[in-house]
C-alpha cells in the first residue's frame, strides 16, 4: 500500500486551510489567504501518489480541495462550503453541478460510511473513544480570522486529523473486510457502508449497471402470506384476514404507514405491538430468575430475514426475479460453507450481502427499492413468530418476551421436550431455524434494555442502561453499571464497588450531543459535552432559541442527568470531588428500573 495521510480542511472568509498528518506523526498545512498561496503541484502530488484518509470528505473535503486547486479564490471557496454544509441544496446536486466528485486518480478513502453511523459527527465519535480531548470550531465560520486565531485554529484541525486517525485505526477490522473485497471482485468499496457494498456486488453480480434500472415512481400490492402461515385463535385469523385486505400504495420514498394494519395483538392476555417495525413484547421493570425447575431459554430466528426472502422467492417487481434468487440464494449457502470451512473472507463479505438486501428494500435511492417486498418481509416475520407464541401459549408455555427475531420462554425442566416438540414442528413448517440461549436470569428496563446472565456466567447487554461503550453507543456511568452488575452477580454492596472503583475519568463521565450547544457557567462546551458529576458541579444548559411573547428568550434547557455536572473536555485533568452519593444513587435507581427491589432503596441525590 502506498504511504498514506489523514487530512481535514478548514474555510472562513479570509482562510482556508488543508492540514496532513503522515504515518510518522509529521504534520503539514497548506494556506490560502492574503499572504499564502497554496503550493498546488505539491497538493496534487501528494493526493495522486499516497492513500489519503478523511471523515465527510468525499461530500466536503476533497470537493473544497479540488476547487482550491482551479484557482478558486477565499471568497469563492467559502461559497462553495456553504452550500456543502447548508441543507437547502443535495450535496450530490452540488458536487455534479461543479464536478467535484473525487477523481480516480486519488486513492482515497472516506471512512465516514465505514463507521456505524452516518448521522453521526467526528467529535461524538471522539468521545466515544475516550479520546484525551474534544473541541469544536473555536470561531464563528462566517467572520474572517485574524493572524492569531488562524494560529489557534491549525491546532484545532490538527486535533480534528487526531481524532479521524484514531477512528481509523478503531476500523481496521471492516475496513479490512473492504481490502478484500476489492480484491476479490475488482471493485472499490473502501468509503462505502454495508449496504453501499452490498448494493455494489449485486449490481456487478446481475450484471446490471445502476442508472439503467427503472425503478418504479409509485407501488400498489396487497400482503400475499405463505401457505403455511396458520392460526387457531380467532384475533389471530381476523389479523391475517385484515392485512390480506389492505392495499398498500404510494409513492416513490414514502413510508409504508397504512392505518389499517393493527398496532396491536393480544396472545394469552399478552399485548405485543405489530406493524411494519416488528414485533415487540410490552415488558418493563421486570426481573425473572430461574431456579433449579425451570429454564430460562432465548430463541432466536438464525438468518432470519434473508431465508424468508429466498424461500419465498420474494424479489423487486422490476428485476428478473430467477437471476435475483438464484443469486442471493447462493449467496447465502456460500457463507454457510465458507463459515464451516473457517473462509473468514468469504463469510464476512456474504454476511454483509445477504443482510443488507432487506434494508435496501426500503430504500428509495437504491436499485433493490421495494415496498413490496419490504412488507412482505417484515409481515411474514412476525406473523410467523406470533404463529410459534400461539403454539407454545396454547399449552401451557410461557413466552415472556418477544422481539423482531426471537422470542424467550420460562417454562419447567420437564416440559422442554414438549417446548424442544413444538420448535421442531415450527421449523418444519416454517423452514426457519431457531437457536437457543440459556439465562439464569434477565432484568428487564424494557424489551429493548435488559441485563442477562447466562448460564455459563457471561452477559449479555441490550440497551443504554448496560451497554458498553463502543462506536455505537456513548460512554455512560460505566462504574454504575459495574456497580450493579456485582451486586446481581456476586451480592456485592453497591457502595463498595462505586467507592473503590478505578478513578480514570472513562468510568464516570456521560456524553450527550446537544443541539446549538452546551453551556456550562456561561462558557461554550461545543454540541459534544462531556462530564462527570462533581460536589462542586452545577448544570449544563443548551442555548434557547424560543422567545416568548414579549419578545424575551425561554430559559434555556437544562441537558439531561447534567445535574452537579463537571465539564471534562480533556481527559488528562482528571477527575475532582466525585459525587460519589450521587453515583451510589443512580445504581439503585438502576436496579428498581430493571424490577430489582432492595431493601432501602436509595433515592436520586
Amino acid at each position: 500500500m502506498a504511504t498514506k495521510f489523514v487530512f481535514d480542511t478548514e474555510c472562513y472568509p479570509n482562510y482556508f486551510l488543508l492540514m496532513m498528518k503522515l504515518p510518522d506523526g509529521r504534520k503539514r498545512y497548506f494556506e490560502l489567504d492574503e499572504t499564502h498561496n497554496l503550493d498546488c503541484r505539491v497538493i496534487r502530488k501528494l493526493f495522486s501518489d499516497r492513500l489519503s484518509i478523511g471523515f465527510n470528505s468525499r461530500m466536503y473535503d476533497i470537493p473544497m480541495i479540488l476547487s482550491a486547486l482551479r484557482g478558486k479564490n477565499n471568497t469563492e471557496l467559502k461559497i462553495l462550503s456553504d452550500r456543502l454544509i447548508s441543507k437547502e441544496e443535495s450535496s450530490y446536486d452540488i458536487l455534479n453541478e461543479l464536478g467535484l466528485w473525487c477523481p480516480s486518480y486519488f486513492d482515497h478513502i472516506d471512512i465516514i460510511d465505514v463507521a456505524p453511523s452516518k448521522k453521526t459527527g467526528l467529535k461524538t465519535y471522539g468521545a466515544r473513544m475516550h479520546s484525551p480531548f474534544l473541541q469544536e470550531l473555536p470561531y464563528d465560520v462566517s467572520k474572517p480570522l485574524t493572524n492569531k486565531q488562524k494560529v489557534e485554529l491549525r491546532n484545532y484541525c490538527s486535533n480534528d486529523v487526531d481524532l479521524t486517525i484514531q477512528l481509523y485505526n478503531e476500523l481496521s477490522k471492516p475496513l479490512l473486510i473492504r481490502d478484500n473485497i476489492n480484491k476479490e471482485y475488482d471493485v472499490d468499496v473502501r468509503s462505502k457502508g454495508d449496504a453501499g457494498i452490498a448494493e455494489i456486488l449485486m449490481l456487478k453480480s446481475l450484471g446490471l449497471n445502476k442508472k439503467a434500472v427503472k425503478v418504479p415512481k409509485s407501488y400498489k400490492f396487497k400482503y400475499e402470506p405463505p401457505s403455511y402461515i396458520d392460526f387457531k385463535s380467532e384475533n389471530l385469523q381476523e389479523l391475517v384476514n385484515t392485512i390480506t385486505n389492505t392495499t398498500f400504495k404510494g409513492k416513490l420514498g414514502e413510508k409504508n404507514k397504512n392505518d389499517s394494519v393493527p398496532n396491536e395483538i393480544t396472545i394469552n392476555e399478552k399485548l405485543y405491538s405489530f406493524g411494519i417495525g416488528g414485533l415487540h413484547s410490552q415488558e418493563k421493570h421486570r426481573s425473572i430468575i430461574c431456579n433449579d425447575d425451570n429454564l430460562l431459554i432465548d430463541v432466536d430466528v438464525t438468518g432470519h430475514y434473508p431465508k424468508m426472502i429466498i424461500d419465498n422467492k420474494w424479489s423487486p417487481e422490476h428485476l428478473d426475479s430467477v437471476k435475483f434468487n438464484d443469486l442471493i440464494s447462493k449467496i447465502y449457502n456460500e457463507r454457510i460453507v465458507a463459515k464451516r470451512k473457517g473462509d473468514k473472507k468469504k463469510s464476512d463479505t456474504n454476511k454483509i450481502i445477504v443482510n443488507s438486501i432487506y434494508g435496501k428494500f426500503g430504500h428509495k435511492d437504491s436499485f433493490l427499492y421495494s415496498p413490496k417486498c419490504m412488507v412482505h418481509t417484515t409481515l411474514t416475520g412476525q406473523l410467523s413468530l406470533l404463529m410459534l407464541i400461539e403454539n407454545l401459549e396454547e399449552v401451557g408455555l410461557e413466552v415472556v418476551s418477544a422481539n423482531t427475531d426471537g422470542i424467550l420462554v420460562h417454562i419447567k425442566k420437564s416440559d422442554y421436550d414438549l417446548f424442544r416438540s413444538i420448535c421442531d414442528k415450527w421449523q418444519k413448517d416454517s423452514n426457519l431455524n431457531l437457536e437457543e440461549t440459556r439465562f439464569k436470569t434477565i432484568y428487564n428496563e424494557s424489551v429493548n434494555s435488559y441485563l442477562a446472565v447466562k448460564e455459563d456466567g457471561s452477559l449479555k447487554r441490550k440497551g443504554a442502561l448496560f451497554v458498553e461503550s463502543d462506536l455505537a453507543h456513548n460512554p455512560s456511568l460505566k462504574v454504575c453499571a459495574d456497580a450493579v452488575i456485582q451486586y446481581l452477580v456476586k451480592g456485592t454492596p453497591i457502595e463498595e464497588t462505586i467507592l473503590n472503583y478505578d478513578t480514570s475519568p472513562i468510568n464516570f463521565i456521560m456524553v450527550q450531543k446537544v443541539a446549538g450547544g452546551g453551556y456550562w457557567k456561561g462558557e461554550s462546551l461545543g454540541k459534544v459535552v462531556r462530564w462527570y458529576w462533581s460536589t462542586e458541579g452545577e448544570a449544563i444548559v443548551g442555548r434557547s432559541t424560543r422567545v416568548k411573547k414579549d419578545g424575551s428568550p425561554f430559559k434555556a434547557p437544562k441537558v439531561s442527568d447534567s445535574d452537579d455536572a463537571w465539564p471534562i473536555m480533556d481527559l488528562n485533568e482528571g477527575l475532582k470531588n466525585i459525587y460519589y452519593d450521587k453515583y451510589i444513587a443512580k445504581a439503585y435507581d438502576i436496579l428498581k428500573r430493571i424490577g430489582v427491589e432492595v431493601d432501602s432503596i436509595k433515592q436520586a441525590a
